[in-house]
């Protein structure tokens, strides 16, 4: 996979940090939920919800084990912490962090928390023992992540929360999707873009398009960056390179096909909350905190 530090230098020092940065001055305003809002201004906006809340309260009686797939900062982490604390109103046993940012989980090891054990490592195989989590924490992770990826991130989230542990995953999904800053690229002329050189799969795994740089004209890749680009026919599945000057991308597929694929890995949804964003590069789609039971047979 792309050493996470290229993937995410400029989207987690820059966007990340100011997103920081206002979730603290502003509380989760609809500014922050606009931008790429830290994990605390989803959790915040669920601790708003007394019915949602008190479900959750009435979930956890004990201390919790936790897991967080990811995350924008080494400080999102305490936050997670501090809705387990004061909104659900149960001790944190631990907080595991995996992640592949060789930079953040540096920085959570110094920090020596005794609550937070971070791991350096791949979201898709985390080596956190079967059925022990009782809260997985996703925060756009899939969005983050190639569509050839996600599936192996949920299966892995759903395979070490417990029966009955919940899951909160926040994502973007393609409903109303609008680009009247951006062009859209229909998957048919998307196809003769790319003439053979790559096949549309590629644009299914890769994480940045320097990756196809060797089989791509540079006039293709001009033209694919910056664009939203349809890699699955019908709405399915929409790509988005160009958030930042690595050219890393952002991957949306409609809500339903996101909660269909949630279901396979036996995740039922007790809980939506979903409201039309408008993010900085011009791109505006529906984004989603949803609270899920792991419900497996």
């Amino acid at each position: 996979m792309l050493p996470a530090e290229s993937r995410r230098e400029v989207l987690t020092r820059i966007t990340y940090r100011k997103g920081l940065e206002d979730f603290f001055q502003q509380g989760p305003s609809e500014e922050v939920l606009n931008n790429h809002p830290p994990i605390g201004a989803s959790l915040a906006t669920v601790a708003n919800i007394p019915l949602v809340s008190e479900k959750l309260r009435n979930r956890f009686t004990v201390p919790i084990s936790v897991t967080m797939l990811g995350t924008g900062t080494p400080e999102e982490p305490d936050q997670v912490i501090s809705f387990i604390s004061n909104s659900l109103d149960v001790p944190c046993r631990d907080l595991r962090v995996v992640d592949f940012d060789n930079q953040i989980i540096t920085s959570l090891r110094e920090r020596k928390s005794p609550s937070i054990t971070p791991l350096l490592t791949n979201a898709t195989n985390t080596e956190i023992k079967d059925n022990s989590q009782d809260l997985v924490v996703l925060d756009y992770l899939l969005n983050y992540n190639p569509l050839a990826i996600s599936p192996l991130i949920l299966k892995e989230a759903s395979t070490i929360l417990r029966k009955g542990g919940i899951a909160i995953i926040t994502l973007a999904s393609s409903e109303n999707i609008q680009t009247s800053d951006l062009r859209l690229i229909p998957y048919q002329e998307l196809l003769d873009l790319i003439n053979n050189k790559v096949s549309i799969n590629d644009l299914r795994k890769v994480y940045r398009l320097a990756e196809l740089k060797d089989r791509l004209t540079s006039e293709a890749l001009q033209s694919i960056k910056n664009t939203i680009l349809e890699i699955l026919p019908e709405g399915l599945g929409y790509a988005f390179f160009g958030q930042d000057d690595s050219e890393t991308g952002s991957w949306f597929t409609p809500f339903n096909q996101s909660l269909s694929l949630l279901q396979t890995y036996g995740l039922s949804m007790i809980f939506c909350f979903s409201y039309q964003s408008r993010q900085n590069t011009g791109l505006t789609c529906q984004k989603n905190i949803l609270i899920l039971e792991q419900a497996r047979l």
